[in-house]
């Protein structure tokens, strides 16, 4: 699995429980940016649970700043700016 380093989106809820504020949105515009089209991922590590932590690229525009910037993600609130590359435009889109 991959995900996006230090960006949370709104995610779908579990059976019987709402979906987050701005989930489908999130997940539409995700949809359009990506599907069928050529990306690039730059893993930047590994969390606990084997999950590939990193950037999205599509079109060399980053996703997750792409998200940030239109309200679509937050940063994650244990982020720290400072272990990835990109942290700082992140924190600064958000």
């Amino acid at each position: 699995a991959f995900s996006l380093a230090g960006v949370r989106a709104p995610g779908k809820g579990k059976p019987g429980q709402p979906n987050e504020p701005y989930s489908d949105e999130a997940m539409a515009f995700v949809r359009h940016q990506c599907m069928q089209r050529d990306v690039q991922v730059e893993i930047e590590s590994v969390d606990k649970t084997g999950t590939f932590l990193g950037s999205l690229y599509v079109d060399k525009m980053s996703l997750g700043l792409t998200m940030l910037e239109r309200g679509l993600a937050s940063l994650h609130p244990m982020f720290n700016v400072d272990r990835t590359p990109s942290g700082h435009l992140l924190k600064q889109a958000e």
